[in-house]
């Protein structure tokens, strides 16, 4: 992945930094089944793109076989053109890490959720995680992505494990690879340096 500032980007590019294989971690920051449900995230968020898109994203439940902590989203894009683009779909939990609450974002397709709702929750159903921070401040979502860059220096300091390395298509694939325990001490104390200065704002769709 070349290197990215993600204070610039919009979430629809973090969605799609998501389907394009950029995570952030391996592992999540939390257990979904010891995770607080945060219903505040429940319903419909809009976020309003530099070139004239907006964005909609679909917060929900997901039923009584999985953790009360998962829920579902569902990512719709009305383009300035008149069209109208699907982007995908995701699954996220969030964690409280002392005062902060963060995002465990991960790409997940039908047979992924249909596995899940029948099944219930596996640890190896999804492979990999966006960790975001993020804050609900009355009826907007503040989204803060993790910085490309201080990932990168973390990893190499080795503050956190992980992997840096080049990729065949060009770019570099940079990933925290640690234990979910000790990714979340780490996150912790790193506070906000770890993150994009400037949130991603979203509005919430009464």
């Amino acid at each position: 992945m070349p290197r990215r500032h993600f204070s610039s980007l919009t979430l629809v590019a973090v969605a799609f930094l998501l389907f394009a294989g950029c995570d952030d971690s391996k592992h999540p920051l939390s257990d979904p089944q010891k995770s607080k449900p945060d219903t505040r995230l429940t319903g419909v968020w809009r976020l309003r793109g530099d070139g004239g898109e907006v964005t909609y994203y679909h917060l929900g439940t997901m039923g009584d076989k999985v953790p009360a902590s998962l829920m579902r989203v569902v990512v719709v894009t009305h383009l300035k053109d008149g069209g109208l683009q699907r982007s995908g779909e995701m699954l996220l939990f969030p964690t409280t890490l002392g005062t902060n609450t963060y995002l465990n974002l991960a790409e997940a397709d039908s047979q992924q959720f249909e596995l899940l709702e029948k099944k219930g929750w596996n640890s190896h159903t999804l492979g990999a995680f966006l960790l975001p921070k993020y804050r609900v401040e009355e009826n907007t979502l503040l989204v803060w992505p993790v910085d490309w860059d201080a990932k990168k220096a973390a990893i190499q300091a080795g503050k956190v494990k992980g992997v840096v390395e080049k990729r065949d298509s060009g770019g570099e694939k940079v990933m925290f690879t640690d234990t979910t325990a000790n990714l979340a001490r780490f996150v912790a104390g790193a506070g906000d340096s770890l993150f994009a200065k400037e949130p991603l704002r979203l509005e919430r769709v009464e």
